[in-house]
């Protein structure tokens, strides 16, 4: 069975052992391991997860298999304050790419790119910073936009 079944099934009395994969110093290297269980809390959406999540984030050690990404999602998908700042300081570089590439698609559309293609890359950038961006909120995005490279989080 997989650890990512266990999300589907919706017992939330595996959140403590999925949790204690996350937490395990012995799983650090089983990046499919530690992907598979960020996957089934997201399903969860149990809040216990929310500080070995954050943990992924925080830890900058960046794999190959989108752990980070992973955590972030499942972290997303939670209704709690807590998440905010993390999110933010993890996703504030993933966003000056996706407003950059907003604005490239804008000059594009405006130098006679097929609107119809330029309006669908525009939308899908808009559908993943609203995903991404979860809980949260617009004036706090538009702060992290605003501020220089020097005073980001």
């Amino acid at each position: 069975m997989s650890v990512r079944a266990l999300g589907d099934i919706g017992d939330h009395r595996v959140v403590d052992a999925l949790i204690a994969i996350l937490d395990d110093e012995k799983t650090i290297d089983c990046s499919h391991l530690r992907l598979e269980t960020c996957w089934a809390l997201r399903k969860l959406k149990d809040p216990r997860a929310i500080e070995s999540l954050i943990k992924i984030l925080e830890n900058h050690r960046k794999t190959t298999y989108g752990l980070e990404d992973a955590a972030a999602s499942a972290l997303v998908e939670l209704d709690d304050d807590r998440i905010e700042l993390p999110l933010l300081r993890y996703f504030s570089g993933k966003l000056d790419m996706m407003i950059k590439s907003k604005e490239s698609m804008q000059d594009e559309q405006q130098q006679q790119v097929p609107e119809r293609v330029s309006e669908t890359a525009c939308q899908t950038n808009s559908q993943v910073l609203k995903h991404t961006m979860g809980l949260a909120r617009v004036n706090g995005i538009r702060t992290v936009c605003q501020l220089p490279e020097s005073g980001r989080l």
